[in-house]
């Protein structure tokens, strides 16, 4: 801890960004490297989830999911069991190219493949509750991403959300 600590000190005595707030939802924080991620997910998910076909802009993708798992909050009924979180991490593996190629990915983005299973995780969260919220069958797709929309601008909207202006090239 002791050394993180001074790990960190000094970058910050050097000047040096080593990610920054975007956003505040509620408590949470949203990252810049959440922003990445999300950009980097919707490069490669073979089959995204239609909460994610909603929009193409990974800092909106980031911020609405921060403010899902903040409804969704400790329960149960929105946790992935482990055997699910695995089933995501070999689906993404196979859609990079495997195992190799995962790690190579992740290493691009500064994420090992435990934080891998925590970002799949609260993907999951945010996922499951658009599941079981939307109010309209998924085979309709249009019908449910418009459904979708309506019901996370209404529960959103109840949440403060706080962005920061970007830091100019």
């Amino acid at each position: 801890m002791l050394l993180l600590f001074v790990m960190a000190a000094r970058l910050a005595a050097a000047g040096e960004v080593v990610d920054r707030v975007v956003a505040v939802v509620e408590d949470r924080i949203v990252l810049e490297s959440d922003v990445r991620w999300e950009a980097a997910m919707m490069q490669v998910e073979p089959a995204p989830a239609l909460l994610w076909a909603r929009t193409g802009d990974a800092a909106v993708r980031a911020t609405e999911a921060a403010g899902i798992r903040v409804l969704a909050g400790d329960i149960a009924l929105y946790q992935p069991d482990s055997g699910g979180v695995a089933e995501r991490v070999l689906v993404l593996s196979d859609a990079v190219g495997g195992p190799a190629a995962l790690d190579v990915w992740l290493a691009g983005l500064g994420v090992d493949r435990e934080g891998l299973v925590e970002l799949l995780r609260r993907r999951m969260i945010a996922e499951a509750w658009a599941a079981r919220n939307v109010a309209v069958r998924a085979e309709d797709e249009a019908a449910w991403i418009a459904a979708c929309d309506d019901l996370v601008a209404s529960q959103l909207e109840r949440l403060r959300f706080r962005r920061t202006a970007p830091i100019a090239p």
